[in-house]
């Protein structure tokens, strides 16, 4: 089974997120024509991909390739056409009975559509894994942590957008207390556009108790890299103790917060 993860403006349209180490073009480009940018992926040359695909999913788990590409000296391009045709494009936000997690935002325009893209690689015609274009962050110490993260993903929409809002939310397991305030302050552009997610989170292993912010935004937040999944995972992953006598509290911690950003930033697909 291949497990999506889509863009915050799926809730039947989000895309996936994306990673990675540095671009020959400018990846603040958004709105209107087609796009095309060079990309390096950090550690790339460990890989042995011989093709990278941007795929936009729709419907009930219907793939549509936007580009392929070949993946060659550790990197790859990505070209993106001005215009996508509307039989693979979503409502902005369409919020079902069995997912609310989006319902708090406002979208300016509601007869918008679009939908974002999964940067994906293969090998031999196999399906590997995503890449991510982001930047994250830890710092501990024997009784603290705190995490940074942020990714960006690109989306195309139909016309000119804005989408607002926040939420405040508790998210309690494990004896481990999450407090987010989410906040989305984006002005889409016809045409591509990139959205980042940034969330901030500080828990305190004596009271096993973390706070934080996450942001959605079309602001770009600055320091992404691109990166193929794993090494992506690897600095997300909190590998130490908090304090002896609650030694599950780190790896809890990075977990719940992996889990908070993609409740408000995509949801999973399966092929």
């Amino acid at each position: 089974m291949k497990i999506k993860r889509i863009c915050f403006f799926c809730i039947v349209f989000i895309c996936s997120a994306i990673v990675l180490t540095g671009c020959n073009k400018n990846d603040n480009s958004s709105g209107g024509g087609a796009i095309s940018t060079n990309v390096k992926v950090v550690n790339g040359s460990s890989y042995s991909f011989d093709k990278v695909k941007a795929v936009m999913y729709y419907g009930n788990d219907y793939e549509y390739v936007v580009d392929e590409t070949n993946y060659s000296n550790g990197g790859f391009s990505i070209n993106l056409p001005a215009t996508i045709d509307n039989t693979y494009l979503l409502p902005v936000i369409d919020v079902d009975e069995d997912d609310q997690s989006l319902s708090w935002a406002t979208v300016s325009d509601n007869t918008a559509v679009g939908n974002g893209i999964n940067i994906e690689g293969y090998e031999s015609g196999s399906y590997m894994g995503d890449f991510y274009y982001g930047t994250a962050s830890q710092n501990q110490t024997s009784t603290s942590i705190s995490v940074y993260m942020s990714e960006g993903t690109y989306i195309y929409v139909d016309k000119n957008v804005t989408i607002t809002g926040s939420t405040t939310e508790t998210d309690v397991s494990d004896g481990l207390t999450v407090n987010v305030k989410s906040t989305i302050n984006a002005t889409l552009k016809k045409g591509w556009n990139i959205m980042y997610y940034t969330i901030s989170i500080s828990a305190n292993g004596n009271d096993g108790i973390a706070n934080g912010t996450l942001s959605i935004t079309t602001k770009d937040p600055g320091g992404l890299k691109w990166y193929y999944e794993d090494d992506y995972n690897n600095l997300l992953g909190a590998s130490s103790t908090l304090r002896s006598s609650q030694p599950e509290v780190a790896t809890k911690f990075s977990a719940d917060m992996q889990k908070l950003i993609s409740k408000h930033r995509l949801f999973s697909k399966s092929k």
